[in-house]
């Protein structure tokens, strides 16, 4: 650091010429946010932007057409089109969604996918095909050569030509429709009018041009595209000149559009704007070539360009002020309402004042960086790191103050100077002595060790160092520890809020809040922070603790601790954040030059919505939604949904639950467009999507619709009856049956003994053996000796349980579930660490523990290893859930996220393998057999899980068993 006497001449010089005039802030540019619809694709022309009913919006581009749900940009699939330019796209008062191709006509939008118009007469190759629109139930076509009348069907009624004989006409240029007659410009000298009678007038235009065409609920608007013309103003069938626009001969107007009481004009150098009764002429957006301009439903402007980007704004909310200096601001602190003192990275200081729209330069304080900025109203001062400012007498104070310093209200003030932390009672002042030394000695040391902030909080100061957070109160000095855990706190920031508490960053992405020293919640916030960003700074505004990072910041209540991320209104092309401060429900970011001013909380609309567009079984035949209730087939189905996000987008989610179920919502990826339901009880239920911020906050509607999941086929009343028919047949032969019944009951018992050494192989199958031991002769050999007698033990307890339990012809749940978890266990060995499972059983059955046929699960989980996991790559997954079902029944699902059972005959007909493992097929015979003695039958349900791209996903097998064995005798 310089010498202190050369820092202060320094700084005396640099006061010297310190005071400036105050400037006039300049006029806020509009806040636009700018979205890139081609990836890595530049120039790519975007003709024309549309919105549809609902509010999607649809861009024509030279690349094909797409859909933006504020989110995605959707490609309408085109299908076999020769080339993918579209104009325009236009919906039909029949909802029909109908697009225009340059060179191949009329498309019909359907199901996301285009099918063209053959309208007969009308040869593709010989026109180019420019606009279409609808009036009184005709449709109006409008080409190069000629305009074409048709009817709803696309049938031609009439065909208009341009009069080939006038030189002046050289081809149509656009149309329009303004009440109840037809415009149409061309590239020459004259406007065409269709009235509502059929009747086909022309009107001659000032010198020939291509005119453009826009309207307001009264009067036609035309201007010359390429030429430096006025806009004239079609009023009473008459062309008077209404304003001037352009000085520069050179910009060509693509669009003109008037939305409100403005007019905008779509051009090479950018988007222009001009209100007539304000005389306001501004240029909104630079240096790009605007195509086209909307608003949407909700106040958004939308802008389209030549080189493939959609731009976007809302003149309300959102302000960007530019000061005409060169300078980057560093650190910023409110003086009063909207009054902010600001300092540069060259040490050079602003007093902003928004109320009276003035900026005024200070001068240049210090020598190097600013470290913090602290504002004391009782003697209008402004305290950094090199001494004071007097904003009275703009006067300069040389001092060097470290990094922080606070004044409490008792007029204490406590200085965190280099490695130490002093303290400077009321009533005394240091600073006055004008001398480093002096100004030490005259200070009391409180502490040896670097500290970072210092704040005063129940009558208390607390200073976060280096060694931990410090308490300091009637001359005491004490460590502050952490009640919950008797650790130090320590962290890189500290402030304090007005219901005695306080924050402190604990690292770069997490805060913790204390109560009196008691721990009281803890924000992690690396999953709602962008990517590579960390906490720089905290500070207060009640209600709100501000969390500023180097791209944005985040607002906390201090109360409900609802979280909101204020740094959604800053688009890409922002730069880094310097500093945030808020005033009057107002946050103000500040960046090199710029300030960018907004509302906390700017839209209070829901913004965001939700459709349900269709539900569809396995095989994707889709059910009607028509009816109240969906009636479906079978408990395992797709719910698919569109939605709409046009307002802040960063982070959301889709939400869904079955309300009558789910206690909390499930989240899905904004990106998806189907739910898949694979298992869903019987009965009435209620499904309910919406979508939610980073956060878990609802920001759309609720779409809701009713589902009717149908009873298993043994409680319809066709199965009652087909039932009650047999046992009338069973009772006529009863007797015969009664002959019948020693045999067959022994013979029965021999089969089911017979299965049961057959089930038994099958756990003692030699591939396993032969794998397991393997594996555990290949830890002896890496002399992992633990582990190996960990398995091994656990291999012969397998071995014995299962010669133990074969002997029964049932067991308890418990202990096929302990056999399945020690074979579990081995298979893990034999894996590796990508092998997860996990086994959930439902405690009311734990209690009850019923029994179960021997052995009956295992073969579903050794198959799901088998050949669902065995081949599968990166994570292996394999869930087994015991819950007790509707009907006094024990209902098994055994789930692997494998690859499904049509791979794995792929590749088991490479290896020559039989289409089912040998388990299996016992314990369908075993269940057969089994079924053939109960009154309530064992039920097995397999199903093929397919992602959202219709890929398999694996396997889930459901087994209901009843849980009382009403065997015959």
């Amino acid at each position: 650091m310089r010498n202190p006497l050369v820092s202060l001449f320094i700084s005396i010089v640099l006061n010297l010429t310190a005071i400036g005039q105050s400037q006039q802030i300049p006029a806020p540019d509009i806040f636009t946010q700018e979205i890139s619809v081609f990836s890595g694709s530049f120039n790519t022309p975007i003709y024309s932007i549309n919105t549809d009913s609902l509010g999607f919006i649809y861009l024509s581009t030279d690349r094909g057409m797409f859909r933006y749900n504020g989110i995605n940009f959707q490609k309408i699939n085109d299908g076999e089109l020769l080339d993918p330019s579209f104009n325009s796209i236009t919906f039909l008062s029949d909802k029909r969604v109908m697009a225009i191709n340059f060179y191949e006509g009329v498309f019909e939008v359907i199901n996301n996918t285009f099918f063209k118009k053959d309208i007969l007469g009308i040869k593709s190759n010989k026109y180019t095909f420019l606009d279409l629109a609808e009036k009184d139930g005709k449709i109006y076509l409008l080409t190069d050569k000629a305009l074409f009348i048709l009817n709803r069907n696309f049938d031609i009624l009439h065909r208009i030509d341009p009069d080939t004989k006038d030189e002046t006409v050289k081809e149509f240029s656009q149309l329009h429709i303004h009440k109840k007659s037809v415009f149409i410009t061309t590239s020459g000298k004259y406007l065409y009018k269709i009235n509502p009678d059929g009747n086909f007038l022309t009107y001659e235009l000032p010198y020939y041009c291509k005119w453009i065409i826009t309207s307001d609920q009264e009067n036609i608007y035309i201007k010359c595209r390429d030429l430096n013309s006025p806009v004239y103003i079609f009023k009473n069938n008459v062309l008077q000149n209404y304003f001037e626009v352009f000085q520069n001969s050179e910009i060509t107007t693509f669009k003109m559009n008037k939305i409100g009481s403005e007019f905008f004009f779509c051009s090479s150098s950018g988007l222009f704007s001009y209100h007539p009764k304000k005389g306001i002429f501004k240029q909104i957006i630079k240096d790009k070539k605007i195509s086209d301009i909307m608003i949407d439903r909700v106040g958004n402007y939308w802008a389209t360009s030549l080189d493939g980007k959609l731009i976007t704004w809302k003149t309300e909310d959102k302000k960007k002020f530019t000061l005409p200096i060169n300078d980057e601001f560093a650190f910023t602190t409110k003086l009063d309402r909207n009054k902010f003192i600001s300092a540069s990275s060259q040490n050079r200081f602003y007093k902003i004042d928004f109320k009276n729209n003035l900026f005024h330069y200070l001068g240049r304080f210090g020598v190097d960086d600013i470290k913090f900025l602290h504002y004391t109203k009782d003697d209008d001062h402004v305290y950094f790191k090199y001494g004071k400012i007097d904003l009275k007498s703009q006067s300069y104070t040389f001092m060097y103050l470290g990094n922080d310093m606070i004044t409490t209200p008792l007029g204490e003030k406590v200085f965190l100077l280099n490695n130490r932390v002093y303290y400077q009672p009321a009533g005394k002042d240091c600073m006055a002595l004008n001398q480093k030394k002096k100004f030490i000695e005259c200070l009391t040391l409180l502490h040896e060790s670097r500290a970072k902030r210092a704040v005063w909080l129940d009558s208390s100061i607390y200073i976060l160092s280096l060694d931990g957070l410090l308490k300091y109160k009637r001359d005491t000095l004490v460590e502050v520890t952490d009640k919950s855990t008797g650790k130090r706190i320590k962290g890189v920031d500290l402030i304090a809020d007005s219901e005695n508490k306080y924050w402190v960053a604990t690292n770069h992405s997490t805060i913790d809040v204390y109560y009196l020293d008691f721990h009281k919640k803890t924000f992690d916030l690396k999953y709602i922070f962008p990517e590579n960003n960390s906490i720089v700074k905290l500070k207060y505004y009640k209600p709100y603790v501000l969390v500023i990072f180097r791209n944005g910041a985040l607002l906390i209540d201090q109360k409900s601790y609802e979280i909101f991320d204020v740094s959604s209104i800053l688009s890409a092309s922002d730069m880094q954040v310097s500093d945030v401060e808020i005033e009057d429900d107002f946050i103000y970011f500040f960046f090199s030059n710029k300030i960018i001013v907004s509302p906390i909380k700017s839209d209070k609309k829901i913004l965001s919505k939700i459709f349900v567009t269709g539900i569809s079984d396995l095989k994707a035949k889709k059910y009607n939604l028509n009816s109240p209730s969906v009636k479906l087939k079978n408990n395992s189905f797709f719910v698919e949904f569109d939605y709409l996000c046009l307002g802040e987008s960063a982070g959301i989610r889709i939400a869904y639950r079955i309300k009558d179920i789910d206690t909390n919502w499930n989240f899905i990826i904004a990106d998806a467009n189907k739910i898949f339901f694979p298992y869903m009880e019987s009965g009435d239920h209620l499904l309910e999507l919406s979508v939610v911020d980073q956060t878990g906050k609802i920001i759309s509607n609720l779409a809701s619709i009713s589902v009717s999941v149908p009873k298993p086929f043994y409680y319809s009343t066709y199965f009652f009856v087909v039932m009650l028919i047999l046992m009338v047949m069973a009772s006529a032969l009863i007797i015969y049956f009664n002959e019948q019944k020693s045999r067959k009951k022994e013979l029965l018992n021999s089969q089911i003994r017979i299965s049961k050494l057959t089930a038994l192989r099958s756990r003692m199958n030699p591939h396993f053996v032969y794998n397991i031991l393997n594996s555990i002769q290949s830890l002896i050999y890496i002399g992992d000796k633990r582990s190996a007698s960990s398995y091994l033990t656990k291999f012969s307890e397998l071995m014995r349980k299962v010669l133990d339990l074969s002997e029964n012809e049932n067991i308890s749940l418990v202990e096929e579930l302990n056999v399945i978890e020690l074979y579990l266990e081995l298979e893990k060995l034999r894996l590796g660490e990508d092998f997860k499972y996990s086994i959930e059983v439902d405690n009311e059955l734990k209690y009850l523990n019923p029994e179960i046929p021997g052995f009956f699960i295992q073969p579903f989980v050794e198959n799901s290893i088998k050949h669902g996991l065995m081949h599968k790559r990166d994570e292996k997954r394999l869930l087994i859930k015991v819950e007790k079902g509707t009907n006094n029944d024990i209902r098994i699902i055994v789930d692997d996220n494998g690859i499904g059972r049509k791979k794995a005959e792929e590749i088991n007909a490479r290896r020559n393998v039989k289409k089912s493992s040998f388990a299996l097929e016992a314990i369908r015979n075993r269940i057969q057999l089994i079924n053939s003695r109960l009154k309530r039958k064992i039920v097995l349900q397999i199903f093929d899980k397919v992602d959202l791209n219709n890929q398999p996903s694996g396997t889930t097998v459901i087994l209901s068993i009843p849980i009382e064995f009403d065997l015959e005798s």
